[in-house]
């Protein structure tokens, strides 16, 4: 199996920068780029359903983005500024969830992830501590504006 790595060139991986409203069907959060690239729009969308994922499963499983079912990208080059981002629940089974996602404005995406329990390769004494601290730290951010 051949290996693919790719380099974003960003300075850091977490691209949600806080946590707003959290409702039945729906969270908020908000981002910043400066001269990103677009597909950065897409995986910060991602984030931001992955970590409402864990949050529904009360951080018991690893959440993974499993499809991206449509997306309708920006047609700027890069992504300069604040960003609002919102992920609306549309459905899900036991261990399936589909958002529909979007970045300020028209750009959106559907987004299917899957969620699974905790093994070897993803251990809950890591990582589960790791998204709660993540979750509550990224909502007093909120708090604190």
């Amino acid at each position: 199996m051949a290996i693919l790595t790719i380099s974003s060139g960003m300075p850091g991986f977490r691209l949600v920068q806080c946590i707003g409203r959290v409702a039945p069907d729906h969270i908020c959060g908000m981002t910043r780029f400066t001269k990103a690239p677009r597909f950065a729009g897409l995986e910060a969308m991602a984030q931001l359903g992955a970590l409402d994922v864990r949050r529904r499963i009360d951080f018991q499983g690893h959440a993974f983005l499993l499809k991206v079912i449509r997306c309708r990208w920006p047609s700027a080059k890069w992504l300069d500024g604040r960003f609002a981002l919102r992920a609306d629940l549309g459905s899900q089974s036991r261990r399936a969830y589909v958002y529909r996602t979007e970045a300020r404005g028209p750009h959106g995406a559907e987004l299917m992830f899957v969620c699974m329990d905790y093994d070897q390769r993803f251990q809950k004494i890591n990582l589960d501590h790791h998204y709660r601290k993540m979750f509550a730290c990224l909502q007093r951010v909120t708090d604190a504006n």
